[in-house]
């Protein structure tokens, strides 16, 4: 005869280690960290979204952006900036794309992975967001739990784009 024990930690394997340690995350702040009397901050704490900044705009629309500052001695050290972040985003983006494919037992373009990358930081900071790169964090979670194709970070970007845009 099987414990009903049994059927619970078999239920607990088959699910995905990330959700598992966001439940974990959360017991702990609401059993063992609030009770203390302290609490973790959270993005709304440092900064309340609203619907005037839920949607991106662009940074020429945007009057918190002064580029009255911007002068020739200021280049040298833009283009130097831009220059590290680069190498430093194509330098993840690729080792992502080399795990990616270890994972898939696939083959990628690595022109098309920074390229991809430059056009999409171009489109941010035109909007007036920060550029990033591929994370090897979530690529190798989205592997892990079954995502082989292109529909595994589309959904996630748009989840994330839902949770900034649609559930600030």
């Amino acid at each position: 005869m099987l414990l009903p024990p049994y059927y619970l930690l078999k239920i607990l394997f088959q699910l995905p280690s990330s959700l598992l340690s966001i439940v974990a995350a959360l017991l702990i702040e609401m059993l063992v960290v609030r009770p203390l009397g302290y609490r973790t901050e959270t993005i709304g704490d440092i900064n309340e979204f609203t619907s005037a900044d839920a949607l991106p705009v662009p940074f020429f629309l945007n009057d918190e952006y002064g580029l009255s500052k911007l002068n020739m001695a200021s280049l040298p050290t833009i283009f130097l900036q831009g220059v590290l972040l680069c190498a430093v985003g194509s330098i993840e983006s690729l080792m992502t794309a080399e795990v990616v494919s270890s994972f898939t037992k696939s083959t990628h373009h690595s022109g098309m992975v920074v390229a991809a990358m430059a056009v999409g930081n171009v489109v941010s900071g035109f909007l007036g967001g920060m550029g990033g790169n591929a994370m090897i964090g979530l690529s190798t979670i989205a592997c892990l739990n079954g995502g082989r194709r292109r529909i595994a970070p589309v959904v996630t970007a748009l989840a994330i784009f839902v949770c900034v845009a649609a559930a600030y």
